[in-house]
Parts: structure tokens; sequence; C-alpha cells
């Protein structure tokens, strides 16, 4: 092991990789308030690291970082269904159906939401 790797922590947690992106959450002392422009950062960054894990086929840590953003924005609608995607790959069919039938009722045209539902439905 080299000492580079000796140094590097086994597992990042979300508040590592936003000081390393330097948005705050909340005020400490070292950060200052969280600006409007900070929790817009906070939720973009979450939405594509979110992405990136299912991607790379891990569902499970893709649905942590969707429950922190849809925490933070309820009404997420990109977050929502790809919630429900994570969801699917875990084997919670039912989750994932309950979550698009969520989208649809708030947006009953939403396309994705009605094909991914008919997709899980014909499962």
């Amino acid at each position: 092991m080299s000492q580079d790797n000796a140094q590097t922590p086994a597992r990042t947690t979300l508040k590592d990789l936003l000081m390393q992106k330097q948005v705050w959450l909340s005020p400490s002392d070292e950060m200052p308030s969280a600006s409007q422009p900070d929790q817009e950062r906070v939720k973009a960054l979450l939405f594509t690291t979110a992405v990136e894990a299912l991607k790379e086929n891990q569902p499970c840590c893709a649905k942590r970082l969707f429950d922190v953003l849809l925490s933070i924005d309820p009404d997420h609608v990109k977050a929502k269904l790809n919630l429900s995607v994570a969801l699917s790959q875990q084997g919670d069919q039912r989750g994932a159906a309950k979550i698009l039938e969520e989208v649809l009722q708030k947006d009953p045209e939403n396309r994705i939401a009605k094909q991914n539902l008919t997709i899980l439905r014909q499962q």
C-alpha cells in the first residue's frame, strides 16, 4: 500500500464530498451559512452523484442520495423518477411504482413516469 492510499479515507461521506466542492449545508465553525445558490449547488451535486451511482450499478447508494435530495426538495421530479429506478433495481417494484404514482398525481402527463410505470406493471 502506498503512502497516498494510507491517507485516503476508505469511504467518503456526503459532508466530505460537499466540502470538496465548497458547498455548505448549514452554518458551523468553519462554514458560512447556506445561501440559496449553495442550496441549489447541493441539490445539483446530490442529483449528479446519485445518477452516477445508478450508472455504476450502485442502486443502494443512489437511493440514499436521492432520499437526502428529496428531504431538501420534496418536489424534485427528476429525483423521484430516478429513485424509482433505484428501487426497481433493488427489487422493490412496489416502492418504485408508488413513487411513479406520486409523480403522476402531481403531473398526470409525465411521459417518463407513465412509461416506467407501464414497464413495472408488465414485470
